[in-house]
This record gives C-alpha cells, structure tokens and sequence, in this order.
C-alpha cells in the first residue's frame, strides 16, 4: 500500500490556525471554570513541539495572525483574558510572585517536598493558582523567552487590550494598586527591622522613607479608589514616591557598605534582598499603572515573564538551594575576596614574598606529616585516631597561618572571590577583558610559585628528616612497607589519589568559607569591642594591651578558624570513611611530595623506576586536582555572590592562549615593574565589590 504524502508546510500551517481560531472561538459561551479549561487548551497548542524547538515563535505567530483577520475571534480571546484577570484575586500574585517569602529555609524546604509527595489544593478564585494551571510545565518559560519579547508584543497588539470592556480594566487595575499598597506596607515593616536600623542608627534620628513612603502611597491609593467610585480619572502625582523610593535604595547600599565593615548576619542579608525586590516589584507596578498605552505592552510582557517564571520555580529544591546558596555566599565571599589579593603576585618583591612564605609553610608540613606517620604506626582507636590526626593537621596549619607562611592550595578559595569581584566591578569597562586576562595570568603565576615553595621544601625537608634518623638513629623512618604503601597511594591509577584529591579540594572550598564566615561574625558581633571591655582582661593586660588584643583575634579569627577546621576535615575524613564504611581519605599536593620523600628515603631511593615516576607524577595531578576543584567551586559560589553571569569565557580563554605563545614566562616569572593594569583591578574590586579596609587571613 503506497504511503500518503506528507502535507507540506503551509497545509500544516493552514491546519493549526483552524484549529486555534476554534479553540478561541469556544471561548465565547465559556465561563468560569469552563474558561479556564479552554484558556489551558489554548496556551498547550501555543506549545512548541520537538520538531519546531528551533522555531518557538511559530504558533505565537500563527495565533497573533488569526486574531488580525478575524475581529470575533480577537473580541473572544480579549473578553475571556480580561474578565480571567478581573474576576480572580490577582494581587499575591502581583506582590508576592518572584519575591522572596518570609519563611524560612527549613519551611520553605518542608513545604516544596511535601508538594511534591501531596500537591497543595488549587484555589481557582486565586490569579497565582490560575497561572499555575495554565501554565503548568516547569519550563514553560524557557519557550516563552525563547519565542522573544517581540513575538510576544504582536500578539498583544492583536489582542488589542486597550478596547476590552472598560469595567473589567478598572478592576484589574484596583487590584494592581491594593497590590501596591501590600508592597509598601511590606518595604515600611522590613525598613524598620532592627538589623537594618543596627547598621543604619541615622534612620531612627531622621525621617524615615521608609515611613514616609507609605503615608505617600495611602494618599496615592486613596485617590485611584476615590476616583474609580466616582468614575472619573485619578488626580495623581507619584514623583514624590520616586524620591523616597530612591532615597530607600540609597540607604540600603549605605547598609551594604556598613555591612561589608561592620559583618552581616543571613537575616541581613535575606532582608535586604527581599526589600530590594519589593521595591523593584513597586516601581514595576507604578510604570504599569501610569504608562500611557503606548508604552504599556513592553512593560505588561515584562512582568508576565517574571511571574510565569516564578510560578514555574514556587516548588522547584533546586531553586530554593540556589537562592539560599546566593544569599551564604553574599555573606561570606567578601573576607575572602580581601583574602585574596595579598595572595596576587604583582611584582617581583610581592613574588619573592610569596615565595618565601610557601618555602617556609613546606617546612612546617614536613614535620606535620612526619608526625601524623610517626602517630599512626601503632593502631589507635578510630576516634583517638580523627582527633589526633586532626589536631596535628588543625594547630599546624594555624601556625603556619599566625606566622605569615603559604599553603599553596588556600589560594584558590580567596583569588576567586576576587577574580569574580573582578569580572563584575569592570563590567561596564570595554577592555574589561584585558585587565581580566591581566589578573588571571597574575594568580596562575602567583599560585605556581607557591606550589613551586611548598614542594621544594616539604620535600627537602622530609627528606633530611628521614636522612637524620638514618644517620643518628640507625633505622629507616619508615618500615619498607610502608613506604611502598606510600608510593602506591599516590599512583594516580592504581589507587584513588585523584578522588581523594578532590575530596581535600572540596574541603579547602569549605575552609575559605568558613575563613569569611568567621571574619564576618566577628565584625557582625562586634568581638574586638567585646574582648576590650573584658574587666579581667582590662586588670591583667591594661587598657591598651586588652584592646590590641581584641583587634588582634577580630583581624585574625577568619583565618585561625578556618585553617583549623581545615585541618580538622583533612584530619578526620579517613576516620569518617572507616566509621561509614566509604572510601573516604584525602590527598593534598605539599603532604603527598612530604610522604614521597620519607617513602623513598626509607627505601634507600631504591626505587627509581617506573614507581618513583608515576608516584611523582601522581603528586602532580593531586595539586592540579587539589587546585581545579577549590578554585571551581570558591569562583562558583563567588560568581552568584556578586551575581555575576561570565560570557565571555571563550573569549577571555584564547586571549590567555594568545599571551602563554607570545610570553610563556609571564605565567612563570613577574614583571619587573608591578602591572598598573593588575593594580587598577584590584584597586576597583577592593573599592567598588569588598569595600572594607580589614585585613584577611590565609
């Protein structure tokens, strides 16, 4: 039996038009739940199916065509939006969707997987569970913007809204301006919340716009009711809301400055973000209201974008943890961000400084794995053995950190945050891309300098160590099996050193935040102060000497506390893989070359061959991994920070392509003279993403 042609593109066009001016048309007798039945009908046809994927535009386009020819079709689809819009409670959609709610993350958590065990029940006399229902597919917005805001005005230019029924637009915008009014009340409440007053005490001596707004706003709504019952048009001037409004948003990035000085709880931080969305979403709905028609459909789309994509996202975990991760890092990636640039060689005196400081820090890890091997030659307890291991590891690398040493892999987790401070702070800036190539070259050279340090003298010193008690004690510093064990962990294919790798440079990212945590809660609860009123501390140490001390622990704590919790994770993560029954331990590179030295020292470097090789290879790739997966995750957690979107990474990759084969010793060896380009960068992100003069730790 011969196959039935195909029909050819314009049958199939001709067919879906029939079919949508039907669909519309059934609109015409439909009401209330029957409307919203067919409206749903209708936005599944305008759906893009896998064959037109590269073409989200075409039904948007075919619909807008049917409603130009044919003037029943446009009256039916224009009635039954509008009195959808006008019968329904729309004003928590317009004043809560997109913004953040004032539950918490354990609520919000609780809330979204029971949804997704039990949905919640479907009001239909509420806009916000409306436009969940038609628009009931977690990526319906990714084809709406596909489609394109252009598409999307044609279609309500056909629509025509402007000659709907009088009586429903004048409802629709009621509800728009009690939306408004919810918004005020909400930027009045959070203004006068006592963190933020804490970091601005000026609101409370002056007249608050917070306050001042809403009295604003009252007379503003008043007017639009008034003039809505006596049906005539409202007498309004909102230009002084304008101004208060502005001035709200000024003094909410006078508290980010002050916060960046003084610490921010997450409360802080989860509050001003939720103001600062009110006060977007406000002014959203202002422009609305007041627009003349011609203006008003550019901005109509607009706000229907952000609210399918809200409703999209009210149950998506992934987005909860997204938000959550943003807000965590906004609170903590400003310390490391200052971290970080003491880090960033800029020229030969910095470079020789920090190669100093990573030979010194090889030394001391020397000794730190020479005695986390002398502990663990006889079984322990797994617990005596997490906590020992973990005190070795944790005091010594605070140590190393109280005495101005390096550990090379502590730089990833405090440059990124810079680098991503970097890329936003000159966004604006047309050779942004220079400067940004500038700085990148400057921390790969500053950060293989330090590998460079810390290798040299972890493995010098592990070597002479094991030399010594050879010479003076008559015995190896390690049995031969041991060694050869040794040598075999850091195989990079026959044991699972690159894993292990990773996990240590999952705990560096870890440690650099909990560095800007502590940072931040030190200046957030105001510890130098607290210790200098200590009146113990006062008797014994005088006044001076207590508060050097205060200024001393508050400078300090970030970084003491987060070499010691990253001692502690590296010092108990094997005990933790015993107890859980994982293959968990960790690799890090100045560790790995210290256990190489004493391996091959106590094998009398009788082994050169093949194993020597691949386990001095294996040292190598646990740094690149120690390096890649800190540095990853610290930029990534930076990134959404500063809310910063890199797109240019191909771009800024050839450009580094191009400067390694015309100055491959740039990557290696600082220039003469420190880089203007470098500083003016570091200068800006200091100045325009951190903001506060304290010093960091490593």
């Amino acid at each position: 039996m011969p196959l039935l042609p195909r029909p050819d593109a314009e049958a199939r066009l001709v067919k879906l038009r029939t079919l949508l001016h039907d669909t519309v048309m059934v609109l015409a007798d439909c009401e209330g739940d029957q409307r919203l039945s067919q409206l749903r009908k209708l936005v599944g046809l305008l759906r893009p199916t896998r064959r037109e994927a590269e073409r989200p535009a075409l039904r948007l386009a075919q619909l807008a065509l049917v409603l130009r020819t044919d003037s029943d079709a446009r009256r039916a689809l224009r009635a039954a939006l509008l009195a959808l819009l006008a019968e329904k409670h729309s004003v928590h959609l317009f004043s809560d969707a997109g913004v953040l709610s004032s539950e918490g993350f354990s609520s919000s958590l609780s809330r979204r997987i029971w949804h997704r065990v039990l949905p919640d029940v479907v009001n239909t006399d509420y806009l916000k569970d409306v436009l969940g229902q038609l628009f009931d597919r977690h990526d319906d917005h990714v084809w709406m913007a596909a489609a394109g805001e252009d598409t999307w005005l044609d279609l309500v230019r056909a629509i025509d809204i402007d000659h709907g029924a009088r009586h429903d637009k004048g409802k629709l915008a009621l509800q728009i301006v009690s939306a408004i009014e919810v918004l005020s009340y909400r930027i009045t409440s959070i203004g006068l919340e006592p963190e933020l007053v804490r970091n601005y005490p000026a609101i409370e001596r002056h007249e608050s716009p917070f306050l001042t707004q809403n009295a604003e706003v009252r007379s503003f709504v008043d007017e639009w009711r008034r003039a809505a019952t006596d049906k005539r048009d409202p007498q309004l001037d909102s230009r002084q809301i304008d101004v208060l409004l502005e001035q709200c948003t000024e003094i909410i990035s006078k508290i980010r400055r002050q916060a960046r000085k003084t610490g921010a709880s997450v409360s802080l931080t989860y509050q001003l973000v939720r103001l600062e969305q009110s006060i977007d979403r406000f002014r959203q709905l202002m422009r609305l209201l007041e627009a003349p028609p011609a203006e008003r459909n550019p901005l109509a789309v607009a706000l229907f974008f952000e609210l399918v994509i809200a409703e999209n996202r009210r149950y998506s975990l992934g987005d909860l943890f997204s938000q959550n991760i943003e807000l965590l890092a906004q609170r903590v990636t400003g310390s490391a961000g200052r971290m970080g640039e003491k880090y960033i060689a800029n020229s030969r005196t910095e470079f020789w400084a920090l190669l100093r400081g990573a030979l010194g820090a090889g030394f001391f890890i020397a000794l730190m794995a020479g005695t986390k091997l002398l502990f663990n030659f006889d079984p322990h307890p797994p617990i005596v053995t997490a906590f020992v291991n973990s005190m070795i590891y944790g005091l010594g690398f605070v140590l190393i950190y109280l005495v101005g040493f390096t550990v090379a892999t502590k730089q990833p987790a405090m440059t990124a945050a810079t680098i991503a401070a970097s890329i936003r702070s000159t966004e604006e800036q047309p050779d942004r891309l220079e400067g940004l190539a500038n700085l990148v070259v400057a921390t790969l050279r500053s950060q293989v300098i330090a590998i460079i340090g810390n290798l040299i003298l972890a493995f010098v010193t592990a070597a002479l160590v094991g030399y010594l008690i050879w010479t003076y004690g008559h015995a190896h510093f390690l049995p031969t099996a041991k060694a050869e064990h040794l040598l075999e962990e850091l195989d990079p294919f026959r044991s699972a050193a690159i894993a292990h790798a990773a996990i240590a440079g999952i705990c560096l990212f870890f440690s650099g935040l909990i560095s800007g945590y502590f940072d931040n809660r030190a200046a957030y609860t105001r510890i130098p102060e607290r210790i200098a009123q200590r009146p113990r501390l006062r008797r014994w140490l005088g006044k001076d000497r207590a508060r050097a001390l205060g200024d001393y622990i508050g400078h300090h704590l970030g970084g003491i506390a987060g070499n010691f919790f990253f001692g502690c994770m590296l010092g108990s993560m094997g005990t933790l893989g015993y107890i859980l029954g994982l293959p968990l331990d960790i690799r890090h590179i100045a560790f790995a070359a210290a256990n190489y030295a004493y391996a091959l020292v106590s094998l009398d470097w009788a082994v050169l061959g093949p194993v020597a090789v691949w386990s001095g290879l294996g040292v190598l790739v646990i740094g690149a991994t120690n390096l890649a997966i800190s540095f990853g995750l610290a930029l990534f957690v930076a990134m959404r920070a500063q809310r910063v979107k890199f797109t240019e990474g191909r771009r800024l990759a050839w450009l580094l392509m191009g400067r390694f084969l015309r100055q491959p010793h740039r990557f290696i060896w600082p220039p003469k003279h420190q880089d203007t380009d470098i500083s003016e960068v570091i200068d800006t992100v200091a100045h325009r993403a951190i903001g506060s003069q304290r010093p960091g730790g490593a």
